[in-house]
């Protein structure tokens, strides 16, 4: 997902997230597949490079569990970004094709945004 988000990739993200997707941002608010979606359509930030490691999968067959951190940078509202991320993201494997259907993020330390 991440290289659709950095690719502004809008069809291949609606792909991979299920319709009844659910997110619950850093700050605490939470967010559905319209409002993901609408993250792409944000003109005031561009992420110029973006690095994913330290996974932890567990896959229990019809559902899967990863975790990961994200490594970002770029311009937010005209002023360098540069932070990195926790995420917990739920799959649901439907139709023989994994699809997301949850995420949570929380920064790590104090993000420079």
């Amino acid at each position: 997902m991440s290289t659709a988000f950095l690719d502004k990739n809008e069809g291949r993200l609606s792909a991979m997230l299920g319709n009844d997707y659910i997110v619950t941002y850093g700050d605490g608010s939470v967010g559905d597949k319209k409002a993901e979606l609408g993250v792409l359509a944000d003109t005031t930030e561009t992420i110029t490079a973006s690095a994913l490691d330290a996974f932890t999968i567990h896959d229990y067959g019809t559902f899967a569990v990863v975790n990961f951190r994200v490594t970002a940078s770029g311009v937010r509202k005209g002023k360098p970004l540069h932070a990195q991320f926790r995420y917990t993201d739920v799959f649901v494997r439907r139709s023989g094709r994994w699809e997301c259907i949850a995420s949570q993020n929380t920064a790590i330390g104090d993000p420079k945004l």
